[in-house]
């Protein structure tokens, strides 16, 4: 009979429970009335600028390296080679299983840059000299004049793509930055969300500083693209 209505009691507690919202009980399990849809749909902006810049960066190396290498196999001297091209240190970053291999790719991707500096150095020595310039360009076969005059056509989009997507990482850091500020606020007023909103705040905060880079990085790629397409038409001009 005592089982019975104990039983009986908790069931009328549980059912009462609800409709109080648990207020009475110290609010344990308030539920958060917080709208995060804001700060999803800015990570998922901020990953989507990222990528876009990834590939786009990818396509103006990977065409980087062609223009070097039909200029290196005509121009005399040395010419500085890369250890790795960037489409395979691309895919090392991509497809590290720890952090010893994305350590590698890390250094390897700086590696890249120091040589490519290099590189880029050596072909403007070259294309600066009018004697080599046009001795290369009279060494040039018909099918690389052509590939050269598609790469230039390729690249022609790619400046204006380029500040298109400064314009949206400015404005898309300039969000993180107050997003990240509401959601500090909002932990302090929703304790028990807390670890939900650390989660949003540390993917803004890692996404801001990839997107924070970006304007600075796609501006000297802007700069390298105009003086690759002004090589480019010395060595296909008519």
């Amino acid at each position: 009979m005592r089982r019975t209505i104990g039983a009986m009691l908790v069931t009328l507690v549980l059912s009462v429970l609800p409709q109080v919202g648990w207020a009475q009980f110290g609010g344990l399990v308030k539920k958060s009335t917080y709208d995060t849809k804001p700060a999803n749909q800015l990570i998922a902006d901020m990953e989507a600028v990222v990528a876009e810049a990834e590939v786009g960066t990818l396509h103006v190396w990977t065409a980087t390296e062609t223009v070097q290498n039909l200029v290196k196999q005509y121009a005399e001297g040395d010419f500085p080679a890369l250890t790795a091209t960037w489409g395979e240190i691309r895919k090392s970053l991509t497809e590290a299983k720890d952090e010893a291999q994305k350590a590698a790719a890390i250094e390897l991707s700086a590696k890249y840059l120091v040589e490519m500096a290099e590189r880029k150095k050596a072909m403007e020595t070259v294309l600066a000299d009018p004697a080599r310039s046009v001795d290369i360009k009279g060494k040039l076969q018909a099918p690389e004049k052509e590939q050269l005059a598609k790469i230039s056509a390729n690249l022609k989009p790619v400046p204006e793509k380029d500040t298109a997507l400064i314009t949206r990482a400015t404005d898309l850091a300039a969000k993180a930055a107050k997003i990240t500020a509401e959601l500090g606020v909002q932990t302090a007023k929703d304790p028990l969300k807390a670890g939900d909103y650390k989660k949003l705040i540390d993917k803004l905060n890692a996404l801001n500083g990839e997107v924070g880079k970006l304007p600075a990085e796609l501006q000297k790629q802007v700069d390298s693209i105009t003086t690759m397409m002004a090589n480019i038409t010395k060595l296909i001009a008519d």
